[in-house]
């Protein structure tokens, strides 16, 4: 009896802290370069997937990564124990809805056509433009919410309608309009940014706080030691 609990207790001395004693649930879209699914090993890969998977490997959590739509990932990740969806953009609407563990700043940027720029400068400027945006997302919300003239498209041609001439501006995240620009070939210039936004991991808030705080300080010195920039250079 004196070895188990001295067993129990070394095994409870050497266990990652905040490791979850449950298999955490991961809930994600696919949204290159952020998440993916890589057509050759069916792994889910991604800017983002390859810092949450560092965090989940470092805190010691057990996790599984399953891919589905925005929608329903976002329901679930608010109604189920466990659960998280990522790369969640960090707004104050949905501050209270999740327990958060942020893991990159971006921003929401307004790109124009390099090769037939517009001189736009401002929002009330760009205001007086249609302006292309990936629908469902938080950002074509808040563009909706200002006024904007919208028009709302997939990821993967956005663009390419810029190229043909559906509009001169998208707004898009400073990280994916660079990647889709330089994945079409379509040279876009970056005019300015609408705002500074934190890509985060967001969980239900069921989901154990001491887990929170472990995946926290694992995102705070990956940051510090520079692995989270290693990452981003691969995708840039």
């Amino acid at each position: 009896m004196l070895w188990r609990v001295l067993c129990a207790t070394l095994l409870m001395a050497f266990t990652a802290p905040g490791a979850a004693a449950e298999e955490l649930v991961l809930l994600t879209e696919e949204n290159i370069p952020y998440n993916h699914t890589d057509r050759g090993s069916g792994q889910v890969t991604g800017l983002v997937t390859d810092v949450v998977r560092l965090l989940m490997e470092r805190t010691g959590t057990t996790y599984r990564i399953e891919m589905q739509s925005w929608a329903r990932a976002f329901n679930r990740a608010q109604a189920e124990r466990n659960t998280c969806v990522f790369a969640t953009n960090r707004t104050p609407e949905r501050e209270a809805l999740f327990s958060w563990v942020p893991l990159l700043t971006g921003g929401w940027t307004i790109f124009t056509l390099k090769d037939r720029p517009l001189a736009v400068g401002t929002v009330d400027e760009a205001r007086q433009h249609p302006i292309l945006v990936v629908a469902t997302g938080a950002l074509e919300a808040d563009l909706k919410q200002q006024g904007f003239d919208v028009i709302s498209t997939s990821g993967e041609n956005i663009v390419r309608m810029m190229e043909r001439g559906r509009a001169n501006l998208a707004a898009m995240g400073a990280f994916d309009g660079a990647w889709r620009a330089k994945a079409a070939g379509v040279p876009l210039a970056p005019l300015f940014r609408l705002r500074d936004i934190t890509v985060a991991l967001a969980c239900s808030r069921s989901t154990s706080p001491d887990l929170i705080d472990a995946l926290n300080k694992a995102a705070d010195k990956a940051r510090r030691d520079g692995e989270i920039d290693k990452i981003l250079d691969r995708y840039r």
